[in-house]
């Protein structure tokens, strides 16, 4: 992901914070309390009008920000449409201004972890689908995009096809949160047919 950020959409790197479970910094593993720092730290100097993407490879990622509406695959017709996630006690959700935009996988709620010796790494599916979207298609829409994820995820199986320095150390996909299907969270309703994927 920091190669994708930095190599394809320029982000300089002290804009890249890293939270691992191999971290010995104890302030850099991905705990609750150093997820929410990061957050902070990630929005810190921001003003109104900003754009937030989260893609999050998690059990029951869907509710990470909490946002009010849920773009998924209509089971009846197949195509995207958006869901209104709002509480009926009108408890607010979402942003105070800014777009948030959280890329998220509809889980099974089954994991499928492999466990690799060094030197190989393992990649999640939400993960390598996005990065093999973005890849295959840079300037894209947000509906083509999940388009091509679900297209990854139930094709790929298991198999890392990932190409350059991205792909060069992962040799196996795993699912580990069961995600069966991308789907789109957001502050905003919008024509995700229409609106180009930008970070």
């Amino acid at each position: 992901m920091r190669y994708l950020l930095t190599e394809r959409f320029g982000f300089p790197n002290d804009c890249v914070l890293i939270l691992t479970d191999e971290e010995r910094n104890p302030c850099r593993q991905p705990t609750k309390d150093n997820i929410r720092m990061a957050m902070h730290w990630l929005v810190q100097g921001c003003s109104y009008g900003v754009k937030l993407h989260a893609i999050v490879d998690a059990c029951h990622s869907a509710t990470v920000l909490d946002l009010p509406y849920q773009c998924t695959v209509s089971k009846q017709t197949g195509r995207w449409r958006w869901r209104d996630e709002r509480p009926m006690t009108g408890a607010c959700k979402g942003t105070s201004g800014g777009q948030a935009v959280l890329i998220s996988g509809s889980s099974n709620g089954k994991s499928n972890m492999s466990v690799l010796p060094e030197p190989y790494a393992t990649i999640g599916a939400m993960t390598h689908s996005f990065i093999r979207a973005v890849e295959c298609e840079p300037r894209t829409t947000y509906g083509r995009l999940l388009t091509s994820m679900r297209a990854i995820m139930r094709d790929s199986g298991g198999n890392c096809n990932l190409q350059g320095p991205i792909g060069g150390s992962i040799r196996k996909v795993a699912n580990f949160s069961g995600v069966e299907e991308p789907q789109l969270s957001s502050a905003y309703k919008f024509d995700i047919e229409r609106e180009p994927f930008c970070m």
